[in-house]
């Protein structure tokens, strides 16, 4: 049997008898992303959670946060904190997602009446709630400097029952559990209106959740124990198959659009339960371990996904600095209750695919050449992902002067020298000694008469000449070497009769 939700608590909630069922405890499908389901335990006045792989969970420490009623939370992954609504308290309040306590938010002038659900806006640095019996649908600054309330224009406010933001359509949207509606506003306080939603059932609509992808909001119909949802563009909506799963007195819902799934809090049978958003059912999450007293709204917190690879940029060569980009990380899915961002970012560089010591900043001087890369892991309480550049080359520093072969020394041709000179008229001969000073490989002679152009012959010493004629004759010979021929010959005038 269902328990009658909030408003209907001034009888405060009483203790419920089950009756012995089937539980239906559905293993996790590789698809799923490494993280946890949050939620808050209306009588167990407990934060409580569960792993999405179906290996039960616990309890989170609060501190001195108030804790009385909480119905609804919301993550902010970045800033590791939860924060949830105090329904009898009428206060809301955060803890800190590594159990190192918490408090409560300051609110300053705005509505806190039976607050019934929250929603998160980390970058605009709000959070949201429904005033279930103020029926107003308020903010506070998450710095604790004060909120108020939002114009909701003419959309329906009875009795609302958890709110989603939805920032990049400028809306938030609220169920209405005594008016059995879906309804929104605009974030910039402009108005609102009522969400037409076709055949699906609202009856005693608790809790809401947004899949922008699929363009549809969904929601629990406490009285009706369904999961129901409508088209944001306003053509209708009808309910969900949750064959399996089980459905009594759902409060709150949450979505994970890449696993499929919509998951509930049954305040009835003290279970987080299902469905795969395609239609073909869904099952019971094992929350073993766990506080599960009036379990409603919760709420995914998953590792982070990468959807980029981090930039090495640079200098290219040796002795230059290195800078690797974060890459890029997929964002909360606010309006769905899906949580990821990073909570912090690590670096380590690589060289020649081994992790160079040390080397753990976003930059990194080059000391060596080679094929450097950058991994950066991202971290948040629900685990961690890592994305690896690609492979940036560093070359050896160019030489500013390229060594040269020295020349090697000069070669000078070698001098020569006649060392003796022996003519004989009368038989008509003349013979000539002759050497080099300096390295020689050979002579060259040339017996010039009448002044003509000599014409040098190899020849050696000593050199003869036989049956000369008469007239007046110049021996010239050279010496040759490597550094060519001795460009001065040397000379030996004679005369023949």
């Amino acid at each position: 049997m269902n328990v009658e939700p909030k408003g209907r608590r001034g009888r405060r909630l009483a203790a419920i008898s089950v009756g012995a069922g089937l539980l239906c405890l559905w293993a996790a499908p590789a698809a799923l992303a490494t993280g946890s389901v949050y939620w808050g335990n209306q009588a167990g006045n407990k934060i409580s959670f569960a792993n999405l792989d179906g290996t039960g969970g616990g309890d989170l420490a609060t501190g001195a946060a108030t804790i009385n009623d909480p119905i609804g939370v919301a993550i902010d992954a970045v800033a590791g904190r939860i924060y949830w609504a105090n329904y009898l308290a009428n206060k809301i309040s955060f803890a800190n997602l590594d159990g190192s306590g918490g408090d409560d938010l300051a609110t300053g002038s705005a509505t806190v009446s039976g607050p019934s659900g929250v929603a998160i806006d980390p970058a605009a640095g709000r959070i949201y709630w429904a005033n279930q019996t103020g029926n107003k649908i308020s903010f506070a600054n998450l710095g604790g400097s004060g909120g108020g309330d939002l114009a909701t224009g003419s959309a329906t406010v009875s009795g609302p029952d958890g709110v989603a933001i939805d920032p990049a359509a400028g809306r938030i949207y609220w169920a209405n559990q005594t008016g059995s509606k879906i309804s929104f506003a605009k974030l910039d306080g402009t108005g609102g209106g009522d969400l037409a939603t076709g055949s699906a059932t609202v009856n005693k609509p608790i809790g809401v959740a947004v899949d922008r992808g699929a363009g549809r909001i969904y929601w629990a119909s406490w009285a009706a124990n369904t999961i129901s949802f409508a088209n944001l563009d306003g053509t209708g909506g009808g309910d969900l198959n949750t064959a399996g799963a089980t459905t009594a007195g759902p409060e709150g819902v949450a979505i994970d659009p890449a696993a499929g799934r919509i998951y509930w809090g049954n305040q009835s049978t003290n279970k987080i339960s299902f469905a795969k958003l395609d239609g073909t059912g869904g099952g019971d999450l094992n929350t073993t371990g766990a506080t599960t007293n009036f379990p409603v709204f919760p709420a995914l917190l998953e590792s982070p996904a990468g959807t980029g690879a981090p930039v090495v940029g640079g200098g290219a060569s040796v002795g230059s600095t290195l800078s690797c980009s974060q890459g890029s990380w997929a964002p909360d899915l606010l309006s769905a209750f899906l949580f990821r961002a990073p909570q912090g970012l690590a670096f380590q560089w690589t060289l020649a695919g081994a992790d160079i010591v040390g080397a753990t900043g976003s930059s990194l001087t080059a000391s060596a050449p080679g094929e450097y890369r950058c991994r950066v892991t991202a971290l948040n309480h629900a685990g961690s992902a890592a994305e690896e550049s690609a492979v940036f080359t560093v070359s050896p520093l160019p030489l500013s002067h390229p060594p040269q072969t020295p020349s090697p020394p000069k070669a000078h041709p070698p001098n020569t020298k006649i060392t003796k000179a022996k003519v004989n008229a009368v038989r008509r001969t003349a013979t000539f000694k002759f050497k080099a000073t300096g390295s020689s490989t050979g002579f060259q002679c040339a017996l010039v008469q009448k002044r003509n152009r000599p014409k040098f012959k190899k020849c050696s010493s000593p050199k003869t000449y036989k049956r000369l004629k008469r007239g007046r004759y110049i021996f010239e010979v050279r010496a040759l070497g490597i550094g060519g021929a001795d460009p001065s010959p040397a000379e030996k005038a004679f005369r023949i009769g």
